[in-house]
């Protein structure tokens, strides 16, 4: 077993904005209503069936409405536009469970509610063919859920014979977590349940409902043997209650003598001891209202006077009309003035449960039947000072579906409050104040004849409840009252941005009522912060108190965290899940030293290949049963205790909690997994999980994690409530809840992932609800090992430069073939649609060292940091950036190099100075002068391969040759500058020419900055001409030579020419010319004949 560390229990939430609901239950974000129950006959027969969503919100927002068993529908709601949803009609609907149905585990009946800001919800109906009753429930929100519950029905106390037989009482549960159990006691003497239903140990999974129901007509014990049974359970529920149908008036008035009255139920703990109830319009035989005692020996208190003493739990008083202190009976054939309110004081010794029942037409009215068919229940709230002051709004007031009724509403609110219906003060609406009989620092209205959508606001605390009065049907419910801790919702400042830091601001509801409020950050209070909005720049925990002037005690939300936005280096991808963080085209696993296992399987921590240190931490609700055992692959498995009873004797899952924490950041993948076999590596304790225990992984405020849960197999409890959702498959916040969707999940079946990056702790609770000892098994791995290869403090994955020569990776990785991001990324996985899986990062010089790791990517000599093109600094030549403070941003660029810092962006090109496609960092000619770099840098290259050296290169492990004498040092200029040479016109390739001759050799180009003449007698030994009695013009382009001695015979001539930029050694065509000598000159002897006949001719014997 492993040691254990303190753990913090702090709920938790990612929120964009805080919305502090003051502590009107019924405006909620989250509503569970579980269905009613009915004969299906007669006038018990459902017809058309309604659900109402409302809100103060004036923004629209998403509301989904999850008919269990059935597929969820999202819709928009705002303030001016509240939602009718409608059900159907019949039995066959999620609201309707029929009584065959009772006692079973039901599935498909009843409704979770889930929205994103806080809203009403209210469901009505019609019931028999004729529309004759009607009746609504009104959702108390999260303040329905307990686990301690007494119900009311009607008293049923007339004729049951005829279509009174189909009279019925009924209490209907749903559960909101798994294995669940409710049992249900305190039944009137001689109850019968229908089909039997079982009343203890009654086992439900979350979303499961179940109804029992008692027929009055089969047994008179059942006529109001349901009142006060006592409904509990061991974890929350939300309950109904009621009669559908049923009659509150103790005579008989045939069959019209009846109507539906139910709604939901509050737990124990939002009951108190004075109520103030305000009269409806029917006969008093109806307006009675029901105190239900909880604790023995409780005194009921009616207007000041002692009315009865409730020996027992569950025993309870329907206390007649006329204390109201106006009386109207049923044969009296009037009933009160319009706008006239009556009121009634209640306090008790011990806190009771309360309901009215209200009739909703005057004796002798339009109905007929003295008023007697017209009647509702409602659970009623107990006054509460810190009730809020606004209902806004209650939806469609007069109607169900298309029908119209005559809307009421009943309040109660302080003395000389200024009361407003719709933004218009009460006196336009023809309503007197009634003062509170006992409590004169109340006083009530009744208000009629309201249509459509009304708000109520009041200076004061105020207190409201509605309902529709139709000629023969009533319905309605309370829409404030009942105080719970305030909720805090997820509400977005702008759709675009993600709910996180630092697109959020905290603030109060529109219908905040508290009078001084205080914001902590991490259970410290915040200087100043003491309005109802403030914008938090930490993440952390986050909550706020509001107190309301001359009302004890302050309400203090939960304890909720506010995340930072998961890390994003540059694409919309939070780096959790990002493959590629800094976008350069290199999946970022290349980039690091891979995946590497944790070995759990030490006393204290470990060691990651001694690249990282871990230590072990943890706690338990019971160290005594409380394990976990790890192996050396990452696989450890906890061993959760049963839950416990805290200090406030409230019984809390059990729990153990596991932590690890590293000495420098690492990358993490959680799974779900099995223990192996130390020596096969092969499975041996593959854990299945079930639905009684959940779980908390969390890392620090500063740090997020992100799960990916593409088959949608876990809950996420988004909001901290207790209150898992499904359809979460992608949710990042520092710590995640989350518990199997089902009843269990293998580990070899899940595909559940979280992943975090670049942590340094972690911490993974589990949590226990079971009486017997749960197991887990999870994996960690660390993912994707960093490696900082420039040393500059940014991890290669996250580094735009990851060698630090200033030349972007994006570009080393694709070279030639580098393009631009399209910022195109349909599988959001955070790898650019341009590039492809399948390539990897290019060695252009083939040494084994990648470019984007590589200093001298072409092996030429010259840093890639100065053929790079960028202004660096590189005061020691060591083709690296020089790193000082600052100097370097998050993104591991030089910051000198960026258009701002971490822009990413370059305020240079990379040079390719020929323009051919090649960048100079790996164009072995970068001018295309015919001239290779590494010659006209100045560094050696006598094999005349173009790289460095006279030999055949090695490299060290940045890429740099190691086996050259020179290079790596400032180059010269020359190999960018274009010195392309062209001679256009050579030297004559051989002349003849004859001895002491002159003559000219020339050479005819444009591009030629020098020149010097050599001559060769061999073609390998030269000489370098000089102006003499035989050269002129050695540096010309035209030698000169002014005389050709005999010796010149068969020499070579040629011409070094040079230009600014070229660096290497050219000549010209040689030219050998060929010296003819000067004949000798032979004297001839004379000769002479006569020419006696002096005819001019003469004979001459040659030989």
């Amino acid at each position: 077993m492993k040691g254990f560390r303190g753990y913090l229990r702090i709920l938790l939430f990612i929120l964009i904005c805080f919305v502090f609901q003051d502590i009107s239950a019924q405006f909620s974000k989250t509503h569970y209503i579980p269905p009613i129950a009915t004969t299906g006959s007669g006038p018990a027969s459902p017809q058309t069936q309604h659900l109402y969503i409302s809100t103060p919100n004036e923004i629209p927002f998403n509301v989904t409405i999850n008919p269990i068993g059935g597929t969820p529908i999202t819709v928009q709601v705002s303030n001016a536009n509240p939602y009718e949803y409608y059900i159907g009609a019949g039995v066959d609907t999620n609201f309707i469970a029929q009584t065959n149905l009772s006692g079973q585990n039901l599935t498909d009946k009843g409704f979770i509610i889930e929205a994103e800001d806080l809203v009403y919800v209210s469901v009505r109906l019609f019931t028999s063919a004729q529309l004759f009753q009607a009746g609504g429930v009104v959702s108390k929100g999260l303040a329905a859920l307990g686990e301690e519950f007494r119900v009311g029905t009607f008293r049923n106390l007339g004729n049951l014979t005829g279509s009174q037989s189909q009279y019925l009482n009924f209490i209907s549960v749903l559960a909101t977590q798994d294995n669940t159990t409710v049992n249900f006691s305190n039944f009137g003497n001689g109850v019968t349940i229908l089909n039997d239903a079982e009343t203890s140990n009654i086992l439900l999974n979350t979303g499961e409902s179940y109804v029992i129901a008692a027929s009055p007509s089969s047994n008179s014990n059942n006529a109001e043997g349901f009142i006060g049974v006592l409904v509990e359970s061991d974890k929350p529920i939300a309950v109904n209650s009621g009669s559908i149908t049923g009659s509150n008036a103790n005579l008989d008035d045939g069959d019209y003598g009846q109507d539906v009255g139910i709604d939901q139920v509050a737990p124990v703990e939002r009951i108190g001891s004075e109520y103030i109830f305000v009269r409806g319009v029917g006969p008093d035989e109806i307006e009675r209202p029901l105190i239900i005692a909880h604790e023995d020996n409780t005194e009921v208190y009616v207007n000041g006077a002692l009315y009865a003493t409730l020996a027992n739990g569950g025993d309870f008083v329907s206390i007649e009309g006329g204390y109201y202190g106006v009386s109207y009976p049923a044969d009296g054939n009037e009933g009160p003035p319009v706008g006239q309110s009556s009121n009634m004081y209640v306090n008790t010794s011990n806190p009771v449960f309360a309901f009215q029942v209200i009739g909703g037409e005057r004796p002798g009215g339009s109905g007929g039947y003295s008023g007697i068919p017209n009647q509702g229940l409602f659970f009623v709230p107990p006054i509460n000072c810190q009730t809020p002051k606004i209902v806004d709004n209650i939806p469609f007031i007069n109607q169900i579906g298309t029908a119209s009724f005559s809307g009421v509403v009943t309040l109660v609110t302080e003395a000389g409050s200024t009361v407003l219906i719709n933004d218009l003060d009460i006196s336009n609406y023809n309503a007197t104040a009634q003062s509170v009989i006992w409590n004169s620092d109340f006083v009530s209205y009744t208000i009629e004849g309201l249509t459509g959508n009304v708000s109520i606001e009041s200076s004061t605390q105020v207190y409201v409840a509605s309902f529709g009065a139709y000629t023969y049907a009533t319905f309605g419910g309370y829409y404030s009252g009942f105080a719970f801790k305030p909720e805090i919702l997820l509400q977005s400042l702008s759709i675009e941005d993600y709910s996180c830091i630092p697109n959020l601001t905290l603030s109060l509801n529109s219908i905040s009522t508290y009078d001084q409020y205080q914001w902590y950050y991490n259970g410290d209070p915040i200087a100043g912060a003491n309005s109802i909005n403030y914008t938090p720049s930490d993440p952390g925990y986050y909550q706020i108190s509001g107190s309301i002037e001359n009302c004890p005690g302050a309400i203090v939300s939960e304890n909720i965290p506010v995340s930072a936005c998961p890390n994003d280096f540059d694409n919309g991808v939070n780096d959790n899940i990002d493959i590629d963080n800094d976008n350069d085209g290199i999946l970022d696993c290349f980039e690091s030293l891979g995946d590497k296992l944790i070995d759990l399987t030490g006393d204290t921590g470990g060691s990651i290949e001694g690249l990282y240190n871990y230590t072990f931490g943890g706690e338990s609700s019971d160290i005594a049963t409380a394990m976990w055992v790890g192996d050396n692959i990452g696989n450890w498995e906890t061993f959760s205790p049963v839950p416990y009873i805290d200090s406030d004797n409230i019984q809390q899952d059990g729990y153990i909690s596991t932590s690890t924490t590293f000495d420098s950041e690492i990358s993490l993948v959680f799974s779900y997994s099995c223990i192996t076999d130390p020596n096969t590596g092969l499975p041996i304790d593959c854990n299945t999980m079930d639905n009684e225990e959940w779980f908390s992984l969390k890392v620090p405020y500063d740090k997020t994690i992100t799960l990916l849960d593409p088959d949608d197999q876990i809950f996420i409890d988004t909001n901290f409530d207790r209150i898992f959702e499904s359809g979460i498959t992608n949710f990042s916040n520092f710590e995640i809840r989350f518990k199997i969707n089902g009843t269990s999940l293998n580990s070899v079946d899940s595909t559940f992932k979280f992943y975090t990056h670049l942590t340094d702790f972690f911490e993974m609770t589990h949590f226990n609800s079971s009486d017997t000892v749960n197991k887990a098994v999870f994996n960690v791995t660390a993912t994707c090992v960093p490696i900082d290869s420039d040393g500059d403090s940014v991890v290669d994955a996250e580094d735009s430069d990851s060698d630090n020569d200033g030349i972007l990776d994006i570009i080393e990785s694709s070279g030639p073939n580098y393009q631009s991001i399209s910022n195109v990324d349909i599988n959001g996985d955070g790898y650019d649609d341009i590039f492809s899986f399948d390539s990897s990062p290019i060695d252009s010089d083939g040494d084994e060292v990648l470019d984007y790791l590589d200093l001298d990517s072409d092996n030429d000599g010259i840093y890639d940091s100065q053929e790079s093109g960028a202004t660096i600094t590189d005061a020691d030549l060591d083709g690296v950036i020089d790193i000082s403070s600052g100097n370097i941003g998050n993104n591991g660029l030089f910051d000198s190099i960026e258009t701002s810092i971490d822009s990413g962006i370059t305020n240079f090109s990379v040079s390719d100075t020929d323009e051919d496609g090649l960048y100079n960092y790996i164009d072995l000619e970068s001018d295309e002068d015919n001239c290779s770099d590494v010659i006209e840098a100045g560094y050696s290259d006598d094999n005349a391969d173009d790289l460095l050296g006279n030999d055949t290169v090695t490299v060290d492990s940045n890429g740099l040759v190691n086996n050259a004498s020179d290079g790596y040092s400032t180059p010269s200029s020359d190999y960018i500058i274009n010195g392309t040479i062209v001679i256009d016109e050579q030297p004559q390739e051989s002349i003849l020419i004859c001895e002491n001759s002159s003559f000219q050799l020339s050479i005819s180009s444009s591009t030629i900055d020098f020149y010097q003449w050599e001559s060769s007698t061999d073609g390998i030994n030269w000489n370098i001409l000089v102006d003499n009695e035989y050269f002129n013009g050695v540096n010309n382009s035209t030698l000169e030579i002014l005389t050709t001695p005999i010796s010149f015979n068969n020499m070579i001539f040629r011409a070094l020419v040079d230009r600014e930029g070229n660096g290497c050694i050219i000549y010209s065509s040689e030219s050998t010319i060929a010296v003819d000598p000067v004949p000798d000159v032979i004297v001839p002897t004379a000769l002479q004949e006569c020419d006696d006949d002096y005819n001019g001719i003469t004979s001459f014997n040659l030989t």
